[in-house]
């Protein structure tokens, strides 16, 4: 018994079309990821990086005995209100001292520093160095 022969061409058709489909989906997808890397590329540079270098403050105590916590402004002639600025140590910070690690500038050229003193301490000199970095709107 023979089979009766079928033409297979509208199958074809049909996959070609599908697959010109995916093709148009894929190019319009990678389209859209391009200007998404470009909007992400003109946000980063509308949001500005600045660097203030390395600051340093020195505490001289006689007696404390219990936690302090301090505000200081440091003089940052590049600082502009509304700064956004990240700190972090530039090497060792002594037992017991901590560098509050975010502040918003309110005054242009100071920024302000939060730090915590330890519990007890007698006379000594301490010198805190730290990085402050800057991200502004």
């Amino acid at each position: 018994m023979m089979g009766e022969v079928r033409d297979w061409t509208d199958g074809v058709d049909e996959v070609q079309k599908a697959t010109q489909s995916v093709g148009s989906a894929v190019a319009g997808t990678a389209a859209m990821a391009a200007d998404a890397k470009a909007e992400a590329k003109a946000a980063a540079s509308a949001t500005p990086r600045i660097d203030y270098g390395v600051s340093s403050v020195t505490f001289n105590t006689v007696v404390s005995v219990s936690l302090a916590a301090r505000s200081l402004n440091v003089a940052v002639p590049a600082a502009k209100v509304a700064d956004r600025v990240l700190l972090w140590p530039e090497g060792a910070v002594p037992a017991g001292y901590v560098i509050i690690s975010t502040a918003r500038v309110t005054t242009a050229g100071q920024v302000p520093v939060q730090i915590l003193f330890p519990a007890i301490v007698a006379i000594s000199s301490v010198t805190l160095s730290f990085r402050m970095i800057a991200f502004r709107d």
